[in-house]
């Protein structure tokens, strides 16, 4: 059976990334971050359903805070208390997993995603990237 482009980028392979999957699948994260973005600091309630939504996997007591940016939001896995501050971007091409106790500053970007750096893969929309993972009371 053909490996498909997701199966590419989760082995960290060169993959098409104008994918149709792929482009639909950044499309639902963009609809979930920015309803995430526009919800109301004071209702707690929708913004845990939209994290638990957006995240692959979601501790207990995790916060996000606007503006928040994400490439899938599904590749990415935090533990419990967990804290995004303002303006936080984690692109999530590979699995960023994310341990107990972990507090972004604002503003902290993660990139897992890449380009390669030869021209001819670069111009042809190819793209790559490795996972992070970040432990405990961070």
């Amino acid at each position: 059976m053909a490996q498909t482009e997701y199966d590419k980028m989760m082995a960290e392979n060169l993959y098409d990334v104008n994918d149709r999957q792929l482009v639909d699948d950044r499309s639902h994260a963009r609809d979930l971050y920015e309803t995430l973005n526009q919800t109301s600091f004071h209702d707690k309630e929708k913004l845990q359903q939209l994290i638990k939504q957006l995240f692959g996997t979601v501790g207990t007591g995790s916060e996000v805070r606007p503006r928040f940016i994400c490439d899938y939001g599904y590749n990415i896995h935090v533990g419990n208390n967990f804290f995004a501050n303002f303006d936080c971007i984690l692109l999530d091409t590979c699995p960023i997993t994310i341990g107990d106790n972990v507090l972004l500053a604002p503003r902290v970007q993660i990139y897992t995603a890449a380009h390669p750096l030869d021209i001819q893969k670069r111009t042809s929309w190819l793209g790559c990237g490795k996972a992070v993972s970040i432990g405990n009371n961070c």
